[in-house]
């Protein structure tokens, strides 16, 4: 940011509500947020520590504000955050398919793309189906 010899503007604070802060808290949730942010608290003062506290709760706060209303609007009880599958028995990673078939990883992304081998990708990775890659490694799929 060029500030042109001027003294630059102390930060603004940056308001998330309703959705947005859903997704932030869901998001962080899954990054692991918690057990990073030690880290990073250490090298600030208490003021500061305590002000970005201060906004992690407004966060969760606005966030399950948010999923009630939510929940009322859609007509259900109970707000749910959808959590990633966990895989079922017949399931594999794509790093054991691979070992399977002796690929690279992003081939068997390429193969559950496409439909060639059995798979499902109820989030960010793919979960795929074991007997599908045993019956592509034989030459039958």
């Amino acid at each position: 940011m060029d500030t042109s010899g001027r003294t630059p503007r102390r930060p603004r604070p940056a308001p998330v509500s309703g959705a947005a802060a859903w997704v932030v808290t869901v998001f962080l949730g899954r990054q692991g947020f918690a057990q990073w942010l030690p880290g990073p608290l250490a090298s600030l003062s208490p003021t500061e520590r305590e002000q970005v506290a201060e906004a992690l709760r407004d966060l969760q706060e606005v966030a399950g504000e948010y999923r009630e209303w939510r929940a009322s609007e859609v007509g259900s009880s109970e707000g749910v955050d959808s959590a990633p599958a966990a895989p079922l028995s017949h399931e594999i990673s794509v790093r054991e398919a691979a070992d399977m078939l002796r690929v690279s990883d992003r081939r068997v992304r390429q193969l559950c793309d496409e439909g060639t081998i059995g798979a499902r990708k109820p989030g960010w990775s793919w979960l795929v189906d074991r007997a599908s890659v045993e019956l592509h490694r034989r030459g039958a799929a």
